[in-house]
């Protein structure tokens, strides 16, 4: 049997879209993006599996929207923390981006202490 590709094409889609409707398609789409840009790393891919089981939703096509928009997450995380602290009327985020940089490169697990309850 030749492995050509076109043939793993078509097997990888038949793989991906059996049994899925259009409004399951569009469902697994949407929690994967809701899911994928919550704002805390390394729990999306928990929240997409878990919503997947439970809507029964395609599992591999919800993870790859999850990690299509994951850096839609990075780019929002700023605009969440700002959120954040203005719903919750908390104190502003005391670092400046240069001196989250400066820690970045000089001592890591001080960054991770500092900005983790951000």
């Amino acid at each position: 049997m030749k492995f050509n590709k076109n043939y793993i094409k078509t097997v990888l889609a038949q793989a991906l879209y059996q049994g899925l409707t259009p409004r399951k398609f569009g469902l697994t789409c949407a929690f994967g993006v809701v899911f994928g840009i919550f704002p805390v790393f390394g729990v999306t891919t928990l929240l997409c599996f878990a919503a997947a089981v439970a809507f029964r939703l395609n599992i591999p096509i919800i993870q790859l929207v999850n990690y299509l928009v994951a850096p839609l997450q990075l780019i929002l995380i700023i605009p969440f923390i700002k959120a954040g602290t203005y719903l919750f009327e908390l104190t502003p985020f005391p670092y400046s981006a240069d001196q989250l940089l400066s820690m970045f490169r000089n001592d890591l697990w001080l960054l991770a202490r500092e900005t983790g309850l951000a």
